[in-house]
């Protein structure tokens, strides 16, 4: 304790080596007694280690400290990223500034709180895997990222944290390699931000990519992309959020009821849209539950005289315009994918004026089985008489091929609609 160790009571090593953690802190002549006591035998290794981290332990945080040696002729300015404790994601979210040809010492923290809601015992970390990126102060750019691993307790003695599902959870994607779980959807409050905490894992030996994409919520579609970097073996405490306001959460009272989306899952560990699809596989997920969603994901009503066109794939309609300011009066067009199938790729819009002049196009937009979206185009972009045209660009979902691609059916389909003079 504190006074066990004053100058010729006791010994630092000696303490350490009968199991006293609480040593007297700081002065050097308590640091020299303990490396005397690591060179003569006194005191072992082993036990210096566990005392360093029951102390650490002792306080809101585990720590570590290292030693970096700056070898560049100019300063480096380096940020962690994708750092894991025990498999877990955790990272300490910390800057490093490191001097030219000085050894800088850092020391990392993890805070106990955030450790317990991930499940990783702070008394029992065995792997510590860190990484980071940075930038050189001159004009030579990126510096080359860092990756290391630190065993502890050794390599074979390896024990990541596993998450298991609880019955209020619900199970996204399951195959033998990944696990997708939304923990405990809870109903979404009107006029907030309606977020889901997800937990991905990668249950594999290479590096994976989860990508959500392709998004409907509430039976309509939405342009949100959201994407997770796990490392092998690791697990990911994430949320995805969405806050924008459309006509299909007012009509659900406020709340998200439904999300559908496509989930991808490539092997890399940057995420580039060219690289093969290991996995896909369309999720949908009920906050609410689905008896509660099935009021708004009904099919619209609409008025027969609005209706411009229908297929076996779609059904377009002419809403008419939103009253406003001259320059945010819109012109609104429904389109609903009344197919089983998932639209893919490409569905346009072009707006043409008598003269097939452009004025307007779309967006890209990807739909689910039995889902709609609403397109909008400024009443100031356009003539006063003035042409719709669409293309629909469909490919029918289906599993990825070989070389991890899916959907092979295509279709186009095109209106040419006049409409209303202003």
């Amino acid at each position: 304790d504190w006074f066990s160790t004053n100058k010729g009571q006791a010994g630092s090593a000696l303490a350490i080596a009968a199991g006293n953690d609480l040593i007297m802190p700081g002065g050097g002549s308590f640091k020299k007694d303990i490396l005397q006591g690591l060179q003569s035998g006194t005191l072992d290794r082993e036990d210096l280690k566990i005392t360093a981290l029951n102390t650490a332990l002792d306080s809101r945080y585990f720590s570590l400290t290292l030693s970096i040696q700056n070898k560049a002729e100019a300063e480096v300015n380096l940020w962690t990223n994708n750092c894991y404790l025990n498999g877990v994601y955790f990272d300490p979210d910390q800057t490093i500034s490191a001097l030219s040809g000085v050894d800088t010492l850092v020391e990392l923290r993890w805070d106990r709180e955030t450790a317990e809601k991930y499940g990783i015992d702070l008394e029992a970390v065995t792997v510590i895997e860190l990484s980071s990126y940075g930038y050189y102060e001159d004009d030579r750019g990126e510096t080359e990222d860092i990756n290391c691993v630190y065993y502890p307790y050794g390599e074979e003695n390896v024990q990541r944290t596993v998450y298991t599902p609880t019955e209020q959870d619900v199970i996204l994607l399951d195959p033998p390699e990944y696990l997708v779980v939304a923990q405990n959807p809870q109903p979404h409050e009107p006029g907030t931000v309606w977020s889901q905490d997800v937990v991905w894992i990668n249950r594999t030996e290479r590096d994976a990519i989860f990508r959500i994409h392709e998004t409907n919520f509430n039976g309509y579609w939405q342009d949100k992309d959201w994407s997770r970097y796990v490392r092998p073996l690791g697990t990911y405490f994430g949320a995805i959020e969405y806050s924008r306001d459309y006509q299909w959460l007012a009509a659900a009272g406020g709340r998200v009821l439904q999300l559908q989306a496509v989930l991808d899952i490539y092997q890399s560990n940057y995420l580039n849209y060219e690289d093969p699809i290991h996995l896909s596989q369309p999720v949908t997920l009920y906050p609410e539950g689905e008896a509660a969603a099935a009021e708004v994901l009904a099919p619209r009503q609409l008025d027969p005289e609005c209706i411009l066109g229908e297929n076996s794939l779609f059904r377009i309609a002419y809403l008419g315009t939103v009253p406003g300011q001259e320059e945010d009066t819109a012109e609104l067009l429904y389109l609903e994918n009344i197919s089983d199938y998932f639209i893919d790729e490409y569905v346009g819009v072009d707006w043409y004026d008598g003269k097939d002049t452009i004025y307007y196009s779309s967006e890209d937009y990807a739909l689910q089985p039995h889902t709609r979206t609403i397109l909008q185009a400024e009443r100031g972009q356009l003539p006063d008489s003035y042409w719709l045209y669409t293309t629909v660009y469909h490919y029918g979902f289906m599993h990825p091929d070989e070389d991890g691609y899916g959907g092979s059916y295509c279709m186009d389909t095109e209106y040419r609609v006049q409409l209303p003079e202003a």
